[in-house]
């Protein structure tokens, strides 16, 4: 089918498919040109041969030369630094621990044990006497003694000053009939302790032990003594031998015991 007019197409083929009321449809094969065809005339066409085999690839292009590498782009802007985060507040200080107290001195007391084994007789009616001892060396016959000491038998010495704890015992005894009275009392440094007196009463037909005890400040150097006195001359502070039959050790005329405590 060719033709002519305004439109390019200039020519088209193919088959026939129907004719209506002056319609003609045409599968299109191919065709020269692209719009309508105006004018359009009719003519038989050949059976279109088969197609070709493909020819063979041609030999491939030479490659082309690579482009010069383009110049460096400018480095980009340094990012902004981070604004530095806000410090954590400090901690409180603790409270500094309270310090401890400063440990006292060691406190060392001093001491001495006694005893006489004599029988201490009244001198003088209503005389005052100091009781003796004569058992005073320590680490002998049971003494013992740190700090206190007696001198001219009857002194009872101290070398360290303090409150001091003195215990005595002594056997009362009377060689003649009825009842008679001895006062004891304390004695420091030659002057009598006042209010320190106690009076005893002393049968002849039975022993009495006077057994009390003085709580007294004394200074170091400073000495004191057992007093006792009687308006009977035949009244004394009694010492017996060991026994044997029956066995007892001997008894002390008078046993002193002395102990710091502050």
């Amino acid at each position: 089918m060719t033709g002519s007019g305004l439109s390019t197409t200039r020519y088209a083929e193919g088959s026939v498919g129907a004719i209506r009321d002056c319609v003609v449809g045409i599968y299109i094969d191919t065709s020269l040109g692209n719009g309508s065809i105006k004018n359009a005339r009719f003519s038989t066409a050949g059976v279109v041969g088969h197609r070709g085999a493909t020819g063979a690839r041609g030999p491939r292009g030479l490659q082309g030369q690579t482009g010069p590498q383009g110049a460096q782009g400018p480095q980009g802007l340094q990012g902004l630094q981070g604004i530095q985060g806000i410090s954590g507040l400090q901690g409180v200080p603790g409270i500094p621990g309270v310090s401890g107290t400063n440990g006292t001195d060691g406190f060392m007391p001093t001491f001495g044990s006694f005893y006489d084994t004599t029988t201490q007789a009244i001198d003088s009616a209503n005389t005052p006497k100091a009781m003796t001892f004569n058992q005073i060396t320590p680490g002998v016959n049971g003494v013992v003694a740190d700090g206190v000491s007696v001198s001219s038998l009857s002194h009872v010495t101290v070398a360290t000053t303090g409150t001091y704890n003195i215990q005595f015992s002594a056997q009362l005894a009377k060689t003649d009939g009825g009842n008679d009275t001895m006062d004891i009392w304390l004695r420091v440094d030659n002057i009598d302790v006042p209010w320190s007196n106690t009076e005893v009463t002393i049968s002849s037909t039975q022993r009495l032990v006077a057994s009390w005890n003085f709580m007294i400040f004394l200074e170091s150097g400073h000495y004191f003594e057992l007093m006792y006195s009687s308006a009977d001359i035949n009244t004394r502070i009694l010492a017996e031998p060991a026994l044997t039959g029956p066995v007892h050790p001997g008894i002390p005329s008078v046993i002193l015991t002395v102990q710091q405590v502050d």
